[in-house]
């Protein structure tokens, strides 16, 4: 190989490298709603034991909305069972949450928090 065909073969992977940088640096923070809409329901995870909570913080400024979560570890009957713990998130951080748990198996399930 000629050093010119060297020169290329390392530009050519730098420039691809490069490329796939900037498209994953490119992609959205989550791909579950927009800034407009917010995360809200339950998820149950895989095994049934645990649970968590979605819902707007109830005093969250509109620009600036807040989500609360709360865990729950679960009963026999996949109900709340003990409280774990709560934390409260910025918009884009609990879509980000709600998209990982969902890629890791937790389902949507029908219960009311409060």
């Amino acid at each position: 190989m000629t050093a010119k065909q060297v020169g290329y073969n390392l530009w050519y992977k730098y420039t691809i490298h490069h490329l796939a940088f900037l498209a994953k640096s490119m992609e959205p923070k989550y791909s579950f709603g927009c800034s407009t809409s917010k995360p809200s329901g339950c998820l149950l995870n895989p095994e049934g034991s645990r649970m968590i909570f979605f819902e707007e913080c109830k005093n969250s400024a509109k620009p600036n909305f807040k989500i609360d979560t709360h865990l729950f570890y679960t009963n026999h009957l996949g109900e709340p069972g003990g409280y774990k713990s709560s934390e409260k998130l910025n918009i884009d951080l609990a879509w980000e949450k709600w998209h990982e748990l969902h890629q890791k198996g937790w389902t949507e399930v029908a219960h009311k928090y409060g």
